[in-house]
């Protein structure tokens, strides 16, 4: 009767082997949840810094596009509060319509899009400044208007052009010695200018030998 008792106590789980099982699933469930959760976090970190990258790009190329061509006009765009609440948009005025959200500026999305005219001392370089939503620093290009650069280096062209003349004189000098040594055997020549080469003319040498 006793063997039978203790067979049936022995059956199934004690209380301590299930509270170590609860404990040991519950450390998976919040390990699991916690990989979940970073996951999802660095999910939208990367959205966020890929929707910051493709703003940037997408302003950079029309500026720098208007800017090349010599169409840039400062009061065409200016910065407006976003329509989320949260950033600024850039607005242009002429087409009265907004170009890329994402953008921000001290003066509260009220202000002119920060261009530099003739950057550096330079015609026809533009730098432009812009910052972006929850970053720290500004980010800035350069862009420079085709026209400009073309004119630049066509003044360097005709300078190199006069250069190139200036050697084709020196070259003529040098022929007009040649032709002084010609009356003679070559001793002319070694006088070293033009006067030895006419004493040859007359093909005679010394002078005083010659009738």
């Amino acid at each position: 009767m006793m063997d039978k008792v203790n067979t049936c106590r022995q059956k199934g789980f004690s209380l301590v082997e299930l509270m170590v099982s609860m404990v040991i699933g519950l450390v998976i469930i919040l390990g699991a949840g916690q990989l979940f959760l970073n996951g999802f976090q660095s999910f939208r970190q990367v959205e966020t810094l890929g929707d910051k990258q493709a703003a940037l790009t997408f302003v950079s190329d029309v500026l720098v596009r208007e800017i090349r061509r010599g169409e840039f006009d400062p009061d065409r765009y200016e910065l407006r509060n976003a329509e989320d609440g949260e950033s600024c948009t850039l607005f242009d005025t002429v087409d009265d319509q907004p170009i890329v959200d994402g953008l921000s500026d001290k003066s509260g999305c009220s202000g002119k899009l920060s261009v530099t005219p003739d950057a550096g001392s330079v015609d026809g370089l533009h730098r432009v400044t812009l910052t972006l939503q929850g970053e720290a620093s500004a980010f800035e290009f350069y862009a420079m208007n085709r026209t400009a650069a073309v004119s630049g280096g066509g003044a360097g062209e005709d300078n190199d052009s006069g250069n190139s003349g200036n050697s084709g004189n020196s070259g003529n000098s040098g022929n007009s010695g040649n032709s002084g040594n010609s009356g003679n055997g070559g001793n002319g020549g070694n006088g070293g200018n033009g006067g030895n080469g006419n004493n040859g003319k007359d093909g005679c040498w010394p002078p005083g030998k010659c009738k």
